[in-house]
């Protein structure tokens, strides 16, 4: 990635519906990569900054978002926070924002591992270069307003009606803050 913008937000999308076993996914053209390799107990080594805050405000805005939308609130899921931190970590490694990292299974695999059932899953990732509360509270806006012709899917995860959980993580590695939010139907 780009290193000589003051802000860079890269943001891909998988909108992922399955129903009845079928699975879709969707990537944002704008999703842009880089193959710089690093151990993952370096990356957990630079997560010493507690981001627990960071997940807990995104969480709640999910939820104003949906109460706005007249949908019920979304319930925290560790489980799913679980898979969703597997998977900062697995990007932040190869310092790549994608839905499926080398060597990861797809995410729809990842939460079946982590023995969620579930009837309809999204994934929604961004990063950025703000490593603060405002870094993250600015992807998940950019999310949240996203419209259509361009890209809409993460928008169309925060307000599935079939969403009824969510997982959040927010990792600091690499000077970036990665943000991954698993949302299911469990």
């Amino acid at each position: 990635m780009s290193k000589r913008f003051s802000y860079l937000v890269v943001v891909a999308v998988a909108a992922l519906a399955v129903v009845a076993g079928i699975f879709s996914s969707t990537d944002s053209a704008s999703a842009h990569s880089s193959h710089n390799t690093h151990s993952h107990a370096s990356v957990q080594a630079a997560n010493a900054i507690n981001t627990n805050g960071i997940g807990y405000a995104i969480f709640q805005a999910l939820n104003r978002h949906r109460a706005a939308a007249g949908l019920r609130p979304l319930w925290w899921s560790n489980a799913l926070t679980y898979g969703a931190h597997r998977h900062n970590l697995a990007m932040a490694s190869v310092d790549t924002l994608e839905h499926i990292v080398p060597g990861e299974a797809g995410f729809a695999t990842r939460i079946n591992q982590d023995g969620i059932r579930w009837w309809w899953a999204g994934e929604n990732i961004g990063v950025t270069t703000d490593r603060s509360l405002g870094g993250a509270l600015n992807l998940d806006s950019m999310m949240i307003n996203e419209r259509a012709p361009g890209e809409i899917g993460h928008r169309l995860n925060i307000l599935s009606p079939y969403a009824d959980a969510v997982g959040v993580d927010v990792l600091i590695a690499n000077g970036q803050l990665w943000l991954t939010e698993d949302l299911a139907r469990i």
